[in-house]
This record gives C-alpha cells, structure tokens and sequence, in this order.
C-alpha cells in the first residue's frame, strides 16, 4: 500500500482523515472554528469538552466509517461538525439525521425543558441546492409564512467551501471565508499565508502539517479513497443494471399488450 502514496502531495483538510485529526487533535484549533463559524466570543468556547475519539479508524469496510467531530460547550449546546466534498444528494437527510439523534439527549426523568441546544455544521465541497450559491447558511425550524422560530435549540448550518467569495460582512468579520481557504489550501506555503496573524489556525496548519508526515495516516487517506471509489463503480452499476431492468419490464409490457391485441384479432 506504501507504494501507492505520493510523498510530495500535501493532503488538504477537506480529506475526512485530516478534517478529523486536526480537529480532534489539536483543541485550540478547535474552538478557534466554532468560534468563528457560531459567531461566539472566546469565553464561550473555552471550556470546549471533546467527545470524538481523536484516532479515526484506519479501515473503510462499511457505512461505520464516519469521521464527524462532536463537541459539547460549556453551556450544554452540543455540536456536530461534519466535512463533505464528495457530492452527496442525501445530505440534507443525512444532516437531519445526525442533528436529531443528538438533539435526543434527555436521560429517563428528565424534564423537556432540560434538553439541550444542538448544531450541526456541514463544511462542503459542493453547491448543496440547485442555483443556490450562499457561502454560509443557517437552518431553523420557523413558520413558513412570518419566519417565526419554533425554537432555537434546533440548528442546522451548511458552510459551501468553494462559495467563499459571497461571504457576508459578518461571515468575513468571524473568518469564516479564511476558514475555508484554509480547508482548500493544498500547500504547506498556501497554508501558512492564510492562517498568519490568526492563533488557532496557525494551530489547525501545525497539527496538518505533522499529519501529513504520518504515513499510516497517509495510507488510511489512500484507504479511504479506494473504499470511496469502489462504492460509487458499485452504485453506477446498480443504477445502469436498474435501468436496464426497467427498459426490459417496458419492453415485456409492450410485448405482452401487442399478444393481447393480435389474440382478439
């Protein structure tokens, strides 16, 4: 497997591997990001408590490979954080999902007014919806008539990496747009230009750079290619066998419509 890795790439963090090693790794890099992206000052994320395991599995047999990053704050609001650059049609299912599952967090005998906030925050390297260019996005449940909030403790926010040029005053202010960059940057020069001035990307850079000189993280990265690659030949083949079933059961139809006509000449 060894021979299958080129020494002079620079694996960027928009690779799920790296996305969580930095993140998992490398704390103040960490709190920097939900900062920036939550728009919180620095007391709110300081106390920040990790609950990832902070080695991504190695292998890529099945769905179980999942490389999310999940933080609780000190106020109890628990966050998701997720990288995708892979186009994925069942995002907004698959985001849903992950939010839900922690949004059921009371234990028995707890009081509902006890649950806590959850946010899910999806980084992605593709346009999410059709025409829809908006670099970063925030999702509540609201009426669709006056936009009234159901409540908040229920979030949803999508970061579109490759949009950062529309970013807001505010998205710009926080350094959300740097943040992207960041993500995209697949040079260690490109890297360190971005992050100057800026503590904990400076960190998240550090922490990417001693990744990429891990080599069996390197080839978990490799792995995780060729798992990915593998699932997409396989569900092309099952769309084109599916479709080649359809053509057939039409063509029965057909068949069996044209016996049924001649029969009752």
């Amino acid at each position: 497997m060894s021979q299958e890795i080129d020494s002079k790439e620079f694996y960027p963090m928009t690779r799920n591997v790296m996305f969580h090693g930095v993140f998992t790794r490398n704390k103040v890099a960490l709190a920097g990001l939900v900062r920036s992206v939550l728009h919180l000052k620095e007391e709110d994320v300081n106390d920040i408590i990790l609950l990832s395991s902070t080695e991504p599995p190695l292998d890529a047999d099945g769905k179980l490979f999942i490389l999310d990053v999940k933080v609780i704050l000190k106020d109890k609001t628990i966050i998701n954080l997720e990288m995708q650059t892979d186009e994925d049609e069942d995002w907004p299912n698959r985001s849903l999902s992950y939010l839900c599952r922690n949004y059921d967090n009371l234990n028995r005998g707890q009081l509902y007014d006890q649950v806590t906030p959850t946010i899910h925050i999806g980084f992605l390297g593709f346009t999410l919806f059709k025409n829809r260019t908006k670099f970063c996005s925030t999702y509540k449940l609201c009426d669709i008539d006056d936009q009234h909030v159901y409540s908040d403790k229920f979030t949803l926010k999508v970061v579109q990496l490759k949009q950062s040029e529309n970013a807001t005053e505010d998205d710009r202010e926080f350094g959300i747009d740097r943040w992207a960059k960041l993500f995209l940057a697949t040079s260690r020069e490109e890297l360190f230009m971005i992050a100057q001035d800026d503590a904990s990307m400076s960190e998240a850079v550090k922490t990417a750079i001693l990744m990429n000189e891990d080599w069996e993280l390197r080839e978990a990265m490799i792995r995780r290619e060729l798992y990915n690659k593998k699932v997409r030949r396989l569900e092309k083949r099952i769309e084109e066998q599916d479709a080649e079933i359809a053509s057939l059961a039409d063509e029965i139809t057909r068949l069996k419509n044209e016996l049924e006509e001649a029969k009752r000449k």
